[in-house]
């Protein structure tokens, strides 16, 4: 290991941590909940915001992740260690 960075990873894997998408904390939290198959309006009520804002976070979400349906942001949230499961 050098300067905290693992000498096996390899170029792919380093593209890769690259390219995670950047998110707010409140974009986590809305992340974690979808994952967990909260709807929007659970998800407004745990985390007391309007409905309005967490549809604004899940279309912020989908953006930053590329994809078009939950399913693939899901899949993009845990392949990219976004969440715990």
């Amino acid at each position: 290991m050098y300067l905290g960075v693992d000498s096996n990873i390899n170029k792919q894997e380093v593209k890769e941590l690259q390219q995670q998408p950047t998110l707010t904390r409140r974009e986590k939290e809305v992340l974690q909940l979808i994952v967990e198959g909260l709807s929007n309006p659970q998800i407004s009520d745990k985390l007391c915001i309007s409905l309005n804002t967490v549809d604004t976070h899940r279309k912020n979400l989908l953006l930053k992740l590329e994809v078009n349906n939950t399913a693939s942001l899901v899949r993009q949230a845990i392949y990219y260690h976004l969440v715990t499961i």
